[in-house]
């Protein structure tokens, strides 16, 4: 409403405020107010959400109740504890916590804790029994996915963790447990009086100024110790044995050096692990080389040892198919190309996308560390044709289709693939089916992307959308199958116009205006809605006229807007523009407020002119006051009309002498069916 000056206006419970569930912890909502009168006024401000941060870092395995090494044995069972921390400022909902590992030989006795609401600031323990088969391969990684749900909120961290121990003891006689790779001017080889078993790695032989290294490439899947034990006979200080991550030396021994174990922390990552042996320019002392044995690896993973890749098309056109899955392991892209690895082996790769017949290709070779390429050619449900919308009454569409091409056999299709890599042999079989429709069991209608019917009588052809709000609407048509969906019909576009009100018009009627309008339409209409300045100012109105009452004098735009049967609404009319100006029965400007304006000149000699307005008919009374307080002047006493006026004083008192010099005040008061008005001002005669 209206703000008196200097003061605040306050509106308890104007505006609801809702915050979405998953709102980021600290994040500043910004509000923009606007106020409009006869102007507008924008003010801003901000509120910071709170809300909570879940984060996961830690797989505690607990296994007192085992061989106590901290570790998870084959044969073992464990209590895993998985701390669950809430680094936001806002308690967070109930939250579950679910651990999932998809390796056969683990269990999880139960895999879903309730963790409940986590304060600020706080931590939970999620808590699991987990067993390992005592089947289980000692060096196998475990990978434990860890979920956590709390509400909007949640979180997943992925745990690798490595079954016992991963051991390198040489004791296969060989390099062969690990891709191991040799550098330098000789390579390392295998030979007895190990510190453990019988075997152990020598570096090789070689001369003056010459290296012999032996390094392995791994992924560490989380951070762990490297240990290992080394022997050295050398000339100390000049000849050594060398230990290096990635490049880094982090030590290196010289002389004579008895069977003695190193450690190292490792963090998760790639990394490259590597022994070294060199000699300087000159002599040799003892056996000239080093041995290291029995070394302990961080967790490592095994890494997929074949990629399978390809392109998924449309067989008829030719064209990529994109979101193909071969298999649950792929999905194919804008391209139609996909690509996975897996171990080694044999299998029969299945491709599925929406719209298409199943694909399954069988007796895919995979070898290791080879590409096999396996294209997908997909055939395509029988979709819809024609499709055609019609609009009618205005906002009314109606839609007509042809039903899809059901005179051939659907084909039940398989292709195999040989043994040979990267040449694919494709048999086709297909099975005639009796009835071709069987399998046709309706439609479903989409508008903008969105299903908005579903017809479950195929021998229907057509639908009708009614009663649409003003705007661009695309639509198309799919077939539905008792094995899936179809592929879109063709897209038609359709734009939907409800007429607005016609040459909308405005007047001055003394302190009101008077705004008309025609009919927009030859349609079921329910009323009109009115807009000044647009700001809605009538809601109901069923006439093609509307009377706004004593508006205030200015410059004012208004729109009307047409209400359907329905509750549908048009776009605002054209705008209707006025200059107003109150005025009374005679055309004379009445003021919108009464005022004493002031007199001019001031200061004056010998005579001034004073200004007020009434906004109404009123008693009035204007005086002049000297400094003392007395009347010197009764310029204005008794009943005047609402209008501008002026009163002149000539500096003369009530007895017509000429006043002195000096300063003087003049009051107003006026009387009238609003009440009082009072004011004061003063002015300076000089001569």
């Amino acid at each position: 409403g209206n703000i008196p000056a200097g003061t605040i206006a306050t509106v308890n419970g104007a505006f609801t405020i809702e915050v979405t569930d998953d709102v980021p912890d600290g994040h500043s909502i910004i509000f923009e107010v606007e106020a409009i009168g006869q102007a507008t006024w924008i003010s801003s401000f901000s509120i910071q959400a709170h809300a909570p941060i879940l984060t996961v870092d830690e797989f505690i395995i607990n296994d007192a109740t085992g061989n106590n090494n901290g570790r998870l044995d084959p044969g073992e069972t464990v209590t895993v504890l998985i701390p669950t921390a809430n680094e936001g400022s806002s308690t967070s909902p109930s939250a579950i916590g679910t651990l999932t590992c998809t390796e056969p030989l683990i269990t999880i006795e139960d895999n879903t804790y309730i963790l409940g609401e986590i304060i600020a600031g706080g931590s939970v323990d999620a808590v699991y029994t987990v067993t390992a088969d005592p089947a289980i391969t000692v060096g196998t990684p475990l990978n434990f996915v860890y979920d956590v749900d709390a509400g909007a909120y949640s979180i997943q961290n992925n745990f690798a963790v490595v079954v016992g121990l991963i051991v390198e003891d040489f004791e296969t006689n060989n390099f062969e447990n690990f891709d191991w790779q040799f550098g330098g001017n000789a390579d390392w080889i295998i030979s007895t009086g190990a510190y453990e078993g019988t075997y152990c790695a020598e570096s090789g032989d070689i001369g003056n100024n010459q290296t012999s290294s032996l390094y392995l490439e791994v992924n560490v899947l989380s951070a762990g110790d490297l240990s290992f034990y080394k022997k050295v006979s050398s000339e100390g200080n000049w000849d050594y044995l060398r230990f290096f991550v990635d490049n880094n030396e982090m030590g290196s021994w010289s002389g004579e050096i008895a069977w003695s174990q190193e450690t190292y922390p490792i963090t998760a990552g790639d990394h490259t692990f590597k022994w070294e042996y060199d000699k300087d320019g000159s002599i040799s002392y003892g056996s000239d080389c080093g041995w290291i044995d029995y070394i302990i690896f961080p967790p490592i993973g095994i890494e997929p040892i074949g990629i399978v890749s390809g392109v998924v098309t449309d067989i008829a056109t030719g064209l990529p198919i994109e979101n193909a899955d071969v298999e649950g392991l792929a999905v194919s892209g804008p391209d139609g190309s996909y690509s996975f690895e897996i171990l080694a082996g044999t299998y029969d790769l299945t491709c599925a996308a929406d719209g298409y017949y199943e694909l399954i290709v069988e007796d895919v070779v995979v070898s290791i560390n080879q590409t096999t390429t396996v294209d997908f050619a997909l055939e395509a449900f029988a979709m819809p044709a024609g499709l055609s919308c019609v609009v009618f009454d205005y906002n009314d569409v109606e839609l007509t289709w042809d039903a899809p091409e059901t005179t051939r056999d659907f084909p039940e299709i398989r292709r195999t693939k040989s043994a040979t890599r990267n040449t694919t042999n494709i048999e086709k079989t297909e099975k005639s089916v009796t009835d071709n429709t069987r399998d046709l069991t309706g439609y479903k209608v989409y508008r903008d992307g969105v299903e908005i019917a579903e017809i479950t009588d195929p021998a229907i052809l057509t639908y009708t959308d009614l009663a649409l709000t003003v705007g661009y609407y695309e639509y198309y048509i799919t077939a539905i199958y008792d094995i899936g969906e179809s592929l879109p019909s063709n897209v038609e576009p359709v734009t939907i116009i409800l007429p607005a009100p016609q040459n909308p018009q405005a007047v001055t009627q003394g302190a009101d205006i008077f705004v008309s309008w025609d009919l927009p339409a030859n349609r079921a209409l329910s009323h009109y809605k009115v807009y000044r300045n647009l700001i809605m100012i009538a809601d109901d109105v069923v006439e093609i006229s509307y009377l706004d009452p004593d508006v205030p004098n200015g410059t004012y735009t208004y729109n009307i807007r047409a209400v359907y049967s329905g509750g549908y609404q048009s776009a605002l009319s054209e705008d209707a523009i006025i200059e107003h100006i109150q005025t009374n029965a005679d055309g004379i400007i009445i003021p919108v407020k009464t005022e004493l304006s002031g007199n001019y000149p001031n200061p004056f000699n010998p005579t001034t002119t004073i200004k007020f307005g009434l906004k109404e008919d009123s008693d009035v009374s204007i005086k002049v006051y000297n400094i003392k307080g007395s009347v010197v002047k009764t310029l204005v006493d008794g009943q005047m009309n609402a209008s501008y006026h002026e009163i002149i004083w000539d500096g003369k008192d009530n007895a017509n002498r000429t006043v002195s010099s000096g300063l003087y005040f003049y009051k107003m008061v006026s009387e009238g069916n609003s009440g009082r008005y009072t004011s004061t001002k003063k002015m300076i005669l000089l001569k």
